[in-house]
């Protein structure tokens, strides 16, 4: 699991990918994440280690091919909330390519929320994403 916000992503060791309908793993994975949010530090070493053992979970071979078929969420703690920001994909070719926020769609989750009912807030904030049209 990466953790993204403002364009920088830290990918840590264990890469955890799970099923989206297991909202307590998903709450558990999502606290596991924040917890090793540092803040604005340097990618750490192992980083390409790290990005390979996410494609391998997710099934992808790199960055475009993920870009075309994942949903992104950002997520960071703002006071007593830990907030879920949903994005549009724009795959990986294109003047739309990337990953950009989706303005008011955020969902919110006090920091104290149980593991299901953070795991049902960060799928509900991946319900959310837009991915791109086929072409």
């Amino acid at each position: 699991m990466g953790v993204s916000r403002e364009g920088a992503s830290h990918l840590r060791e264990p890469v955890i990918t799970l099923e989206l309908g297991r909202s307590p793993q998903l709450g558990a994975g999502l606290r596991e994440v924040l917890a090793e949010w540092l803040g604005d530090e340097e990618l750490p070493a192992g980083h390409a280690r790290s990005e390979q053992l996410l494609f391998q979970g997710l099934g992808v071979t790199s960055w475009p091919h993920l870009h075309d078929e994942a949903a992104h969420v950002s997520a960071w703690q703002d006071g007593d909330d830990i907030v879920l920001e949903p994005h549009r994909s724009g795959g990986s070719r294109g003047d739309q390519k990337g990953f950009e926020p989706l303005e008011r769609r955020d969902v919110r989750v006090n920091k104290d929320a149980d593991d299901v009912e953070l795991g049902r807030a960060l799928a509900e904030a991946l319900a959310r994403c837009e991915t791109r049209s086929p072409s």
